[in-house]
Order: structure tokens, then sequence, then C-alpha cells
């Protein structure tokens, strides 16, 4: 990755941030990429973005296009792979039991795996303050839950137990990953004692030590 030491350019008074957001991505060649597409979603797509895009001067993708689509499929440019690999309901913690598809676990077990509807997530890499990409922990929450899914009968009836698991199915996870070098896939350390970490609502916590 390369970035310009260049001072960035003068701008005018009056300057739209179209024309100071366009000229610094031209110039910066690390900008090439991911950030100019967020850029553009995150501004609204403004037209000066898309026509910098369309005519060329802008950042490229860096991939291959893909077609819109409304499978109920992952689709990825063919650059790419993706694999599963933290699922609601894998083991997580020492003594968690494997997935069970008619979700019959109770919530003793749900406190001990995966939670729902994972959402932020941070890669830590081992061993630690070490730059590496194919060993480390992800730290990843559990934003909310389908209780019609929790539950072999859904929300047909509410019991103390139900409302048990959907919250130990909120929370944050804390699971060891390592590269396998097949085929690129990664494999998750599952139930490792030293690292694995389970957090859901019921579970005290403090302003230090681990979750």
């Amino acid at each position: 990755m390369s970035v310009s030491s260049d001072r960035p350019p003068s701008f005018r008074v009056g300057s739209t941030f179209d024309d100071i957001l366009i000229a610094r991505l031209s110039r910066r060649s690390v900008l090439r990429g991911s950030l100019g597409l967020a850029a553009m979603s995150l501004f609204g797509g403004c037209q000066s973005m898309r026509d910098a895009l369309e005519n060329g001067t802008g950042p490229k993708l860096g991939f291959s296009p893909i077609p819109a689509s409304k499978a109920d499929a992952v689709a990825v440019a063919p650059e790419y792979t993706w694999q599963v690999v933290n699922a609601w309901g894998d083991p997580i913690k020492p003594g968690a039991p494997e997935f069970l598809g008619d979700a019959s676990q109770s919530a003793t077990e749900q406190a001990k795996q995966a939670g729902m509807f994972h959402d932020g997530m941070h890669y830590f890499p081992l061993p630690k303050a070490s730059s590496s990409s194919t060993h480390g922990l992800i730290a990843i929450n559990y934003e909310y839950t389908d209780d019609n899914l929790l539950s072999p009968d859904g929300m047909t009836t509410w019991t103390g137990e139900k409302v048990q698991k959907s919250k130990n199915a909120h929370g944050l996870g804390v699971f060891e990953i390592q590269f396998d070098g097949r085929n690129g896939a990664r494999r998750v350390a599952r139930a490792s004692p030293s690292v694995a970490r389970k957090s859901s609502a019921p579970t005290p916590r403090t302003r230090a030590g681990p979750i």
C-alpha cells in the first residue's frame, strides 16, 4: 500500500464538498478501491462522484462486478470466496453442545453457543500485537433475536425459559480462528478454554477484565 506524501491541495473559498472529495480521491492511490465506493454511498451517490467513476478519473473498484440478484444465496465477485465461520448455535464455550436444527437447546446451552444476528466484529491477531492474518481471535456482537426461530413453537407461547434463552442469544462472543491452508478455508478452534468467551444479557460485568 502506497500513500502519497504530497501536501493536500489548496481549495478556493466556496469549493463544494464534491470538488474536495474528487480531488482527494484522484491524488491518492491508497484510496482507489472500496473507499471511493463507500464515500459515494455515504454521501448519497453525488452526481459528480458518479461522473468521475464513469469517465475513468475516479477510483476503481478493483474486482469484477456481479449482477444484482434476488436469489436467496450469497454472491461474490469471482476474485473472492466465502464460507460460514460462525453461525447461530455454534459451540463457543467449553461444554457447549452442537446446534440442533429444531431449536430445542435450553437457555443454559444457548449461553455457551453463538448468539443470533451477528453484527459488528473485530479481528485480533495472535500472537498478541502481531500482524498475523492466519491466526487470531474474533470478537463479535450478537445484536438481536428472532424469537420465532429461537424455540420449537416460536412465539406461540411464552415462558421464563424462553425469555432467558432470548437473553442468552444476545451479547458478545470471542473465539479463536486459524487459516488451515486448504482452499483458503479457515477453521474455528471451538471451545478453546484459554480464549473462548461468551457474554449475554444476564452476565455480570465490570469495567475491567474478560467478558
